[in-house]
């Protein structure tokens, strides 16, 4: 692992493992890696035993629609008519339904992506100045991954979005600024192939507007 890589892994590390259930994500996310490697190395060790059908083949291209639930933080920045200016940190959560194009190679690949979502977000003020439930947004989104297979079933890489987002933050007493938007994310990345047609997607990274963990998790269906 080169410098700009193990820099790039920590990063994502740090940013992420700021609470007790982004820490049992990742300890989720490696048993859930170790389970899909040693399930594919058990399979590759049958012998005269067809190959797992879930194995797409080298070289192939592979199209996914993929319903992911999606969670990330979002600094605001509250602005009052009178008075000093105040954070916000904001919480998104929803779905999003994505539609995946993904090239394999005999031992690693490469994809592009691009999708929809919605839902609801929620703003609390340091000071409880500004409290906000339920605010609806929705978002535009494209990317690309490069991943890593592990095995026939598995996948492991990192994957970089922008999103365009689209909501309108109730005004009270001021204004209320949102983050950058559109705005980049980078995740850590790992997929399970279940059987031919399902597989699982799940994804922890951060964004540029610094504000905490972004989280997806969602199943796929290959067309």
């Amino acid at each position: 692992m080169n410098k700009c890589a193990r820099n790039l892994f920590f990063w994502v590390l740090k940013s992420t493992f700021s609470s007790s259930f982004l820490s049992i994500f990742w300890i989720g996310l490696g048993i859930g890696i170790g389970v899909g490697v040693g399930y594919g190395s058990i399979g590759r060790a049958q012998v005269n035993v067809t190959p797992p059908v879930s194995k797409p083949a080298d070289e192939s291209l592979k199209k996914t629609i993929f319903v992911e639930y999606h969670s990330w933080f979002e600094n605001l920045t509250l602005t009052p008519t009178t008075g000093a200016r105040s954070g916000v940190k904001a919480i998104y959560y929803g779905f999003a339904a994505n539609y995946d194009l993904t090239k394999y190679r005999p031992s690693w690949g490469w994809g592009a992506q691009f999708g929809l979502g919605q839902g609801y977000a929620v703003g609390d003020g340091d000071t409880s100045t500004y409290l906000q439930k339920r605010v609806p947004w929705t978002y535009f989104r494209g990317g690309g991954r490069l991943f890593k297979r592990l095995n026939g079933r598995t996948d492991l890489g990192v994957n970089l979005l922008i999103m365009r987002n689209n909501i309108s933050w109730p005004p009270s007493e001021g204004t209320v600024s949102p983050g950058p938007n559109p705005f980049f994310s980078l995740f850590i990345e790992a997929r399970w192939r279940m059987s031919r047609q399902w597989e699982m997607i799940q994804a922890l990274g951060n964004s540029t507007n610094d504000a905490g963990a972004n989280l997806r998790f969602g199943f796929g269906y290959t067309m």
